[in-house]
């Protein structure tokens, strides 16, 4: 009867055991999920810090992706796209693919960047062969992805773009990745944002308010570039000084309204001509354009179509024709200078040959 009593106590302490053993491997679990949430979420915190490291929207786009990728391992690659604000196109910003993964070249988004465009929200996919939302046929043909999660990105209350992470085996993510990519698309949000307004007060700093074209401070800066690429790589760099012809007496005769009017169109013609090339704004009524990789003759024939352009353009005030023209220096480098001030004065001395042997012309020489 002892041993029998003995035999039932070591075994009901072995059963003891094994509960105090399964309960530690429990907390254990716990532990570690509760360790591995922590450093996510510690990880999130120190995510704000970089992500203001940098303005630059191209830089920003890689820090993103490349922090993302560290953050959701799971992931096969991870994308960002923003949209084109003339097409609304979904164009790729930033790419990471982890070794072994096929390497495609993809362009832009696809249905699934879409579906979270048009509808604001977040998405997952566990099967994407199964997801009945999504046109199976379409999904064979544009990707091998098994399942995906993305998050779109915002700025002003709108969707401006998406962060997708990508598996080739379905089943790969769960809510807590998607509550994790969501929090990373927070904080990406706020960085584009503020790249976005960075840039524009960029444009604003280095744009004509009234035509769009450059101010001449930036022109100038341009200018000194091109010289210095041009003396590195002996390649030609053209100059041409614009005039308007008589712009005053506009003025004076139609107001300073019209006078607007007719700057803004004459900049509408020649960034509609200048293709590559950086016009400005040099001063008043007065354009300059720099034509990197351009000779004097190619510099001439542009000018000369410039000229013909505005002289054909018929501007009605008042029932009333307001005949346009222009007179236009060209210089270039080596041809005329290696000195970026003596191209100036060089093209500022012909447009005023132009001038005084008529007006409405080009001058190419002298």
């Amino acid at each position: 009867g002892e041993i029998i009593a003995c035999n039932l106590e070591m075994e009901k302490g072995g059963n003891e055991k094994n509960d105090i053993g399964l309960a530690f491997k429990e907390i254990g679990t716990g532990i570690s999920v509760s360790f591995e949430k922590y450093t996510s979420y510690y990880n999130l915190r120190n995510l704000a810090t970089d992500f203001s490291t940098t303005l630059s929207l191209q830089e920003l786009g890689q820090l993103i992706i490349s922090k993302t990728a560290e953050l959701i391992p799971r992931g096969a690659s991870c994308l960002l796209f923003l949209v084109e604000q003339e097409s609304g196109n979904l164009s790729l910003a930033a790419s990471e693919r982890v070794e072994g993964e096929e390497r495609k070249k993809v362009r832009s988004g696809t249905l699934f960047d879409f579906w979270v465009l048009r509808n604001r929200q977040s998405l997952i996919v566990t099967d994407t062969q199964k997801d009945f939302r999504f046109d199976l046929e379409k999904v064979q043909t544009s990707s091998e992805i098994r399942s995906l999660m993305v998050s779109p990105l915002a700025h002003e209350g709108r969707v401006v773009g998406t962060l997708r992470v990508n598996s080739l085996r379905s089943s790969a993510f769960d809510t807590d990745d998607l509550r994790l990519l969501d929090a990373v698309s927070t904080l990406a949000s706020s960085a584009i944002s503020n790249s976005i307004l960075f840039q524009k007060t960029q444009e604003l700093a280095i744009r004509d308010s009234l035509t769009g074209l450059y101010v001449q401070r930036y022109f100038l800066e341009r200018l000194n570039e091109e010289h210095k690429r041009g003396l590195l790589t002996k390649a030609p760099l053209t100059l041409l000084m614009c005039d308007l012809d008589h712009f005053k007496e506009c003025n004076d005769r139609y107001g300073h309204g019209v006078g607007d009017f007719v700057l803004t169109k004459t900049a509408e013609i020649i960034l509609g001509k200048v293709g590559d090339g950086i016009a400005a704004r040099y001063g008043g009524e007065e354009f300059s354009i720099l034509l990197p990789k351009s000779s004097l003759k190619e510099g001439c024939v542009l000018a000369e179509a410039i000229r013909v352009a505005l002289s054909e353009m018929k501007l009605m005030i008042r029932r009333e024709v307001i005949p346009i023209a222009i007179s236009i220096g060209v210089a270039s480098m080596p041809e005329d200078t290696l000195d970026s001030e003596e191209l100036i004065r060089i093209a500022d001395r012909r447009l005023y040959q132009a001038k005084n042997s008529g007006r409405n012309r080009v001058c190419g020489e002298g």
